[in-house]
């Protein structure tokens, strides 16, 4: 892949469970659960922006070619928070470093359709609607929806 560039200051590598899951504020047992078994799988990286503006574990991570995002928004945050053209800039710069550094053509979110200020979010970072996954999420609550959306390198 050649020389690795270099990690935007607002970022930061996750690299221990313990760190996840105080970044990823996981609060449930259900969360717990969930993030450990994920994050335990050998194409799994996680990454914290600054100023708590959220976590990001990116799954199934296909060097040269593709990765899914699960971003997980601090409960403290105030979507309009992170919509401000700082935050979104944040985390945009955190998209285009992660497809410099692992080569990547796709960045694919998932997100249950009941929340729509993450589906926003994502639209605002770039994602572009592919479509929904019908019967695809479990939750507590039971079977949901999934939006699809993607970035991909042109």
């Amino acid at each position: 892949m050649g020389t690795e560039p270099a990690i935007p200051g607002h970022m930061r590598r996750i690299t221990s469970l313990g760190q996840l899951l105080v970044a990823w504020g996981a609060g449930s047992a259900e969360d717990y659960d969930g993030l450990v078994e994920m994050a335990q799988r050998p194409d799994s990286l996680a990454w914290e922006i600054a100023g708590g503006l959220g976590a990001y574990l990116l799954t199934g991570v296909v060097v040269g070619h593709s990765a899914e995002a699960a971003i997980r928004i601090h409960k403290n945050r105030q979507a309009h928070e992170l919509l401000t053209a700082d935050g979104t800039a944040k985390h945009k710069t955190a998209i285009a470093y992660w497809f410099d550094l692992l080569q990547l053509q796709r960045l694919e979110a998932r997100v249950n359709t009941n929340n729509h200020g993450n589906i926003e979010f994502c639209k605002n970072l770039g994602f572009e609607t592919e479509g929904v996954l019908r019967k695809y999420g479990m939750t507590a609550a039971g079977v949901n929806d999934v939006w699809v959306g993607s970035i991909v390198r042109e």
